[in-house]
């Protein structure tokens, strides 16, 4: 045997070509082989698909199907429906925290209430290292300063909302110095003239003024914006005093606009926006409280064409030798950071800070845009000339308290709110029960 290998080994070099030849084709076989499987691996990758949580307007789906279709093979965003008509902002609260505390990665990007970042910041990516500075320069203060927390970009603005009134043009026209009215009601009449101006009508007939009162985010928008009335600093203070005179006078205006006005039916304790509108059109209502946005998601409501053609925007009431003011809404977008398509995710995030996407939301939605020259686009705001109008609120708008402990306060303010307007507790109860679970952290239990 070691005969043999030694006469192997003893061999002249041309003896071994063929075994080198047969060696070389085995190993150029082999590589090939192996570059083939790669491509053939690279070429058969499925697009990256990327969930999207939101209440999927007609507008939001437009900018989706643009998106999908210029990203045709590379991203596709699958849509994840949280309707208004379903889940009020609350609902909507619980079910994205309740996903995003068990770390799925099922969920890329979702929308929040621009007033929840702080709430929701524990669970997003940090954008400040993947948006420039220019980026941010090109975006509506107003819409910007909600997205931040403790110095972190957190999220990327969606649209701005604010709020406003809605009003029967038809029913106010016929009242003496209608013309008059009107140019007050676009100025912001003051409660004092508007409460007396429901004297004009029946309310078995007209209902005067319908707004959202149910236990949820809405009605605390309609608290603030009569508690800024009375102070615009009222949280700006080192201590929050819960059993004030302004949290106090706040209160007894929201009630008597019920139990001794007669201006609001009490029914709109059980309401939010969309049962608010059902109630305004079924009943032959004057005034509504909503949102530049409300009225163009026809998703969401009972469409009635014959009231949309008689209907006319102003601004909300103010407090006598007050300012005028609204909160303002809006939604903006975050991106998991459980999310294993993060650069995807973001660049559908990017995609509707668009221009061209924030047109077609405005165009199809009523959603304000966020961009700054948008504004100034004189041939836009020529062929939307609500939007002038709109803009005008804005900046005479308010934010809720960006508190670390705001969606806390925000449930307790609501919930002792509601209880007062139903009649079930007086307004010194409420105060001193608001007081107690906010200083014990006591929980509310809807």
């Amino acid at each position: 045997m070691f005969k043999s290998i030694k006469k192997f080994f003893n061999k002249k070099p041309y003896g071994y070509l063929p075994i080198f030849g047969f060696i070389s084709i085995l190993i150029f076989v082999f590589i090939y082989l192996l570059l083939s499987l790669k491509i053939s691996n690279y070429s058969s990758q499925k697009e990256i698909v990327i969930t999207y949580a939101d209440n999927i307007s007609f507008a939001h789906q437009k900018v989706i199907d643009k998106f999908n279709e210029e990203y045709k093979g590379k991203i596709r965003v699958k849509p994840i429906d949280l309707p208004f008509t379903k889940f009020s902002t609350n609902e909507r609260k619980e079910l994205l925290a309740r996903s995003l505390r068990s770390k799925s990665d099922k969920l890329d990007v979702f929308a929040i209430d621009l007033i929840w970042s702080a709430r929701f910041a524990r669970w997003a990516e940090k954008l400040n290292d993947y948006i420039i500075p220019n980026e941010l320069d090109s975006i509506l203060p107003a819409a910007l300063n909600s997205c931040f927390y403790k110095d972190e970009l957190v999220a990327l603005p969606s649209y701005v909302d604010i709020g406003m009134m809605y009003y029967r043009k038809d029913l106010i026209s016929r009242l003496p110095n209608s013309k008059e009215i009107e140019k007050k009601l676009k100025e912001s009449i003051t409660w004092e003239e508007f409460i007396s101006l429901s004297k004009n009508f029946d309310p078995n007939v007209n209902p005067f003024y319908i707004f959202p009162a149910d236990n949820y985010e809405g009605l605390v928008c309609s608290f603030m914006e009569i508690l800024f009335n009375k102070n615009i600093n009222f949280f700006e203070n080192d201590s929050v005093d819960w059993r004030s005179k302004e949290i106090r006078s706040t209160l007894k205006l929201l009630k008597d606009m019920i139990h001794s006005h007669n201006v609001t039916p009490i029914q709109v304790t059980e309401y939010k926006d969309n049962t608010c509108y059902e109630h305004f059109v079924n009943h032959q209502g004057v005034f509504l409280r909503g949102w530049p946005s409300f009225m163009k998601d026809n998703k969401n409501l009972l469409r009635s064409k014959k009231i949309d053609d008689l209907l006319e925007t102003a601004a909300l009431p103010h407090i006598s030798g007050s300012k005028p003011n609204s909160i303002i809404g809006g939604w903006n977008i975050m991106v998991s950071k459980y999310s294993e398509n993060k650069k995807a995710a973001l660049e559908f995030v990017r995609y509707i800070l668009k221009e061209e996407s924030q047109k077609i939301l405005y165009e199809h939605g009523a959603y304000l845009p966020v961009l700054k020259n948008i504004y100034s686009d004189e041939a836009f705001m020529k062929k939307n000339k609500e939007l002038r109008y709109n803009k005008k609120l804005l900046d005479n708008g308010m934010h809720r308290p960006f508190l670390e402990n705001y969606t806390k306060i925000s449930d307790v303010i609501s919930y002792y709110t509601n209880q007062v307007l139903k009649g079930k507790i007086s307004v010194e109860t409420a105060l001193n029960n608001t007081n107690r679970s906010l200083a014990t952290g006591e929980l509310i239990l809807r």
